[in-house]
């Protein structure tokens, strides 16, 4: 008998051919790679300024942003509620929870790329750190952005209302 559940790896055709063409796109400007970096690490510098928890993160174009807490059905709650207030805000960022990340690490990922601007990122995190200390207070007292959550605050205000931010 056949398993419920069978894995395959194989790709469908549509599947190679986007594939092959973001390839060729790639080999005819590779500035985006570039861009792409780039934009990764100024939303990496600046969240983590924010006193963002973005685990260990570093050097990719998706980025964590961790919402632990000691009760970890009430961590999953935050990392919910985050991804709501951020939506009601134009920015699109998914929840992550257990299984798909251990229970004590429930999280949003915020996915860069080579399109948004300098202003978009900037104002995104700004809208990100905003919402989540409505969520987490103790976050005005800041963490490092690391696993451990030990880091002075960044003092960045939103300068922005949400409604003049176009969204990541």
């Amino acid at each position: 008998t056949t398993p419920g559940y069978v894995f395959a790896a194989g790709m469908p055709p549509a599947n190679v051919g986007a594939a092959l063409g973001s390839l060729r796109v790639l080999c005819k400007d590779p500035g985006r790679v570039t861009k792409l970096q780039e934009n990764g690490k100024l939303f990496l510098d600046l969240a983590n300024e924010a006193g963002l928890n973005t685990g260990m993160a570093q050097g990719t174009a998706i980025i964590p942003i961790i919402t632990s807490d000691e009760d970890k059905g009430e961590a999953e709650r935050k990392a919910l509620k985050l991804a709501e207030s951020l939506f009601e805000n134009g920015i699109n960022a998914q929840p992550i929870i257990y299984p798909a990340v251990g229970k004590e690490e429930p999280r949003i990922r915020i996915f860069m790329t080579a399109a948004h601007t300098e202003k978009q990122i900037r104002d995104s995190v700004e809208i990100i750190a905003r919402e989540w200390r409505k969520i987490e207070p103790s976050a005005n007292a800041g963490s490092n952005g690391s696993s451990n959550g030990a880091h002075k605050n960044g003092s960045s205000k939103a300068q922005s209302k949400a409604k003049e931010t176009d969204a990541i």
